[in-house]
Parts: C-alpha cells; sequence; structure tokens
C-alpha cells in the first residue's frame, strides 16, 4: 500500500510540474547560441575538434547537433526544435 501511494503522489508531482511548463531531465548542453556559433565556425573551415573545444562540448556532440554534411533539425530534440522556430518567428 505504501508503495501505490509514493507511485500516486510521484505522478500527481509529475503532472503538476509539465502543466506548469517544466521539463524533466538534464538541460541539453547545446543550445541554439552553441549551434549557431558551432555552423559558423565550421563553414569557415575550423576543425571539429577545436570548435568543440570552444564550446565546451565533446566532438562527438558537435556532431550529433551540426553533423558534418549539413544541419538537419530533424536530429533535434523536439522540444528544442519548437524553441528554435518560436526564436526565429
Amino acid at each position: 500500500m505504501g508503495r501505490e501511494l509514493i507511485a500516486e503522489r510521484t505522478k500527481a508531482g509529475l503532472a503538476a510540474s509539465r502543466k506548469a511548463g517544466r521539463i524533466g531531465g538534464r538541460k541539453r548542453s547545446m543550445t541554439p547560441a552553441k549551434i549557431e556559433a558551432a555552423r559558423a565556425l565550421m563553414q569557415q573551415g575550423t576543425p571539429a575538434k577545436d570548435v568543440a573545444a570552444t564550446l565546451g562540448v565533446s566532438v562527438p556532440t558537435l556532431y550529433r547537433w551540426v553533423p558534418a554534411g549539413g544541419w538537419n533539425p530533424a536530429w533535434m530534440p523536439r522540444q528544442q526544435r519548437l524553441r528554435l522556430n518560436a526564436g526565429a518567428a
């Protein structure tokens, strides 16, 4: 019975947080500003290793957000895409 009560309270708390606009989990290391800066640096020919060091992320993280073949917003988590689109409008 105690376990069910804890689960019920946890679900209620998560629902209340979502209703208040909060998102769970760890914050993204690549912000929209960092993505734009990385894209600009990489288009100038700066090596990925140097771009990653400048932004304070790993090379795999850099390539996850700014692929070598171009930028694909479909790879971005939905919530991040929505924030980027809201800023562009």
